[in-house]
């Protein structure tokens, strides 16, 4: 929160990149959890390989407002 606020990259704790892949391998795990199987996950295209179930699991609806735009 202290880097958005400041807006400088020296207030990071760490690269954005480095941030991303390690909250997204946690995401994952708990995917599989709540699916209660093993899954694969294609990271070039940041979906699970055949399973829409789980790739349901990587977003959520979101209140009126705060919605996120579908990347294309």
């Amino acid at each position: 929160m202290d880097a958005i606020r400041s807006g400088k990259n020296e207030t990071l704790h760490c690269d954005i990149e480095e941030g991303f892949i390690s909250s997204t391998l946690p995401l994952i795990a708990n995917v599989s959890y709540l699916t209660g199987r093993q899954l694969h996950f294609d990271g070039k295209t940041e979906k699970f390989i055949k399973d829409k179930e789980a790739d349901k699991l990587l977003t959520r609806d979101y209140r009126k407002g705060f919605e996120v735009p579908n990347q294309v």
